[in-house]
């Protein structure tokens, strides 16, 4: 059987290392014929048995079959990595679960039926190289042909043949190579690396600039074009001399069109003797096997032109950085973003990145704004109202009757606010009421709008960056305040400071309140019931007058028992002497805000509260509850305005007189901590137990 060995090797190797009179003789070439052009015609394995004619042409022989063993795959795929020492940091955790072979395959419903480490890593000390080996199963289908005469003749048969691959990972490389058959494999393994490797790969599309470094001082053989009419995807051109084809000439300087894939050669190149490259995924063939050496520094090679073409065009044009990325996925939480919701995320990379460069500060297009208020869900943003209030301050706009966050849709491609829960909208041809019961000033609503990312986003954009935008020296948080997105550095939690914190935890609850102590009294439940985040004191809403008049009485037991005599603030305050009320008084930003110390360390607290609402669910209330979902933004609100400098929190709080899911807290402490601030939780319990202090505090002290 003829080697691997690509025929103009052979041929460049016999004319190198034989006289022009033996290779005339032994293949009975005329005087006049020229040799390299009539070695083409000559069957393979005849030049082969000629190479291998002499002691030093056999040597050379076998230095080729090396160099193209039959084994190697012949299709590579760069894909994106961070840069690690790959070769020190994960060789042995690839090595423990090599050990327990199929064991631990990720197994699919598809044409890859598993995926599976088939041995431990292989260090190539000298390259800076771990290869992982990677084995799967793909289902075969056939239909039965033999004997002639079976019942089965022409039924469709399935079995499944196991394949291999491997991927390499280049020590301080920020891209690495997976070598395998097609993209069906290729996806397979991705999966296989990102959940039993913990190792993430991400596949990108190749930008025009390193396409053109790859092929210059190529011969192109074939070039496909997209751009065309719908059901004509893509055009391919084979012929001689492509590139000189008048076709080609004239798809080239079109702008309507994109060359997407080709196939060149390049005798004298230092990467391979032919191949093809296409573009999207990145993806690189070859008709020949070569080496695991050549194809490392083939591969290195290819690397470095692609790392500084980025670093090139991330200094010139972001967008056309970004593009290098568009077909990473993106997760949020779960779910993978797909389609328009992907483009809006790359977009918003984009002015993030702009931002980055341009002091973390820059206008940004109303189309945008709109597009991100109409994906909202989808991306995990948190999007609210902020009004200036001349009688209260203002701070974030919310429904006077329900307080409620307004919340902002997309109705007819223009801003609409209201109220989700009583569905009261908002319009400037109407006077707009704060919740304070004064007339707010407005001029255009889009002025008014502020948009953070939730905890789902904010992790995909950190892990993204981490993972791919190498030339990005940049962590931190955005606030989009009307059309200006600010980029935010993120702080400090303080040091000593846990990052949930319990009631318990606060020394003026523990020295006056002695909270630690209380038991929780169900009795008290019911008091829960009729006492408000805002009192409604003989038929009316708090004011200022009011809650100073409150706050300087002596609250007696008999209005703890009487339906929305109190505020939960009011309450609040009682057992450690503060007199809170249920008034805003110029963005205070949240309902409670004091000063404690924790274990002796000083701490800023700001505490959102809702007042209990019927829904009891088994665990707890969860995010479709609207009193949650406005602590949502109210809690991200806080944390933002703080990281804005508008107010100092160290510690913010939810609270709400019902059991609470533990997924609600993880989700907004996960946020809270990694914006820099402690998380305190009063939910049903931590209220018995503050009524019982309150009621006790009541009755012994006569100021109240």
């Amino acid at each position: 059987m003829a080697s691997s060995i690509p025929k103009q090797q052979l041929i460049k190797a016999i004319v190198r290392l034989f006289s022009e009179s033996k290779i005339r003789s032994r293949f009975g070439i005329k005087q006049l014929t020229e040799i390299e052009g009539r070695l083409w015609d000559i069957r393979k394995d005849d030049l082969e048995g000629f190479l291998s004619s002499t002691p030093k042409g056999d040597e050379f022989f076998i230095e080729l079959k090396k160099r193209y063993p039959h084994k190697m795959p012949r299709t590579f795929f760069l894909v994106k990595v961070a840069p690690r020492i790959y070769t020190q940091e994960i060789a042995n955790d690839i090595a423990k679960i090599a050990k327990r072979e199929r064991g631990e395959a990720l197994f699919f419903n598809s044409k890859i039926r598993a995926v599976f480490l088939e041995g431990e890593g292989v260090i190539m000390s000298a390259m800076g190289v771990l290869e992982i080996p990677i084995a799967y199963e793909r289902m075969l289908e056939y239909q039965i042909g033999d004997p002639p005469d079976s019942d089965r003749y022409g039924e469709i048969e399935r079995t499944y043949a196991v394949e291999h691959a491997f991927i390499w990972l280049l020590d301080g490389y920020s891209h690495g190579i997976v070598c395998c058959s097609d993209l069906t494999a290729l996806q397979a393994i991705l999966k296989f690396s990102q959940n039993k490797l913990n190792l993430p790969l991400s596949v990108p599309n190749m930008p025009e600039k390193v396409f053109s470094r790859l092929i210059e001082k190529t011969e192109t053989s074939s070039a496909t074009f997209s751009g065309f009419p719908a059901g004509v995807p893509t055009v391919t051109i084979y012929a001689k001399d492509v590139a000189r084809s008048a076709i080609f000439q004239e798809l080239e300087n079109d702008p309507g069109r994109e060359q997407t894939a080709g196939f060149f050669r390049d005798m004298d190149g230092d990467l391979f003797a032919s191949f093809g490259i296409s573009k999207r995924y990145a993806r690189i063939w070859t008709p020949w096997h070569y080496s695991k050496p050549w194809l490392v520094n083939a591969g290195k090679a290819i690397i470095k032109r692609t790392q500084d073409e980025l670093s090139a065009e991330f200094e010139k044009d972001v967008a056309g950085y970004l593009s290098y990325f568009s077909n990473v996925s993106v997760m949020l939480g779960d779910k993978k973003l797909n389609g328009g919701v992907r483009k809006i995320f790359q977009k918003l990379l984009e002015e993030i990145l702009i931002a980055h460069k341009h002091g973390n500060e820059i206008n940004i297009d109303d189309n945008f704004i709109l597009d991100l208020i109409k994906f909202q869900s989808k991306l995990d943003l948190q999007i609210c109202v902020q009004f200036d209030c001349q009688n209260c301050g203002g701070g974030l706009g919310r429904c006077p009757d329900c307080l409620v966050p307004y919340s902002v849709k997309i109705a007819d491609g223009e801003v609409g606010i209201s109220c989700a829960k009583c569905k009261r909208e908002i319009s400037m041809e109407f006077d707009v009421s704060c919740e304070c019961g004064s007339d707010l000033s407005i001029a255009n609503f889009k002025n008014h709008i502020q948009i953070f990312p939730g905890p789902l986003l904010q992790n995909a954009m950190e892990g993204f960056i981490s993972q791919n935008l190498d030339e990005l020296n940049w962590s931190g948080a955005f606030v989009i305040d009307g059309t200006l997105l600010k980029l935010l550095r993120l702080r400090g939690r303080k040091k000593g400071i846990p990052g949930l914190i319990k009631l318990g935890d606060l020394d003026v609850w523990k020295s006056k309140a002695k909270i630690e102590k209380r038991r929780i009294n169900n009795q008290y439940v019911e008091l829960l019931n009729i006492t408000k985040e805002k009192c409604f004191r003989n038929g009316v809403r708090p004011t200022l007058t009011g809650c100073k008049v409150c706050t300087s009485a002596r609250i007696s037991e008999e209005q703890f028992h009487k339906r929305k005599e109190l505020c939960l603030p009011r309450i609040f305050g009682l057992p450690i002497e503060k007199k809170f009320d249920g008034i805003h008084h110029g963005r205070e930003i949240a309902d409670i805000k004091y000063k404690d110390t924790i274990s002796g360390i000083s701490v800023h607290i700001g505490i959102h509260l809702k007042s209990r609402v019927k829904s009891r669910p088994q665990k707890g209330l969860g995010r479709s509850v609207y009193s949650i979902k406005s602590l949502y933004t109210q809690t991200f609100y806080s944390a933002y305005q703080t990281l804005k400098g508008e107010v100092d929190f160290d510690v913010i709080g939810i609270s709400i007189p019902n059991p609470v899911s533990k997924d609600v807290i993880d989700s907004i402490q996960v946020l809270i901590n990694k914006l820099g601030y402690s998380l305190i939780v009063l939910e049903e319990k931590d209220w018995l137990q503050i009524f019982d202090a309150a009621l006790e505090a009541s009755a012994f002290n006569p100021t109240g």
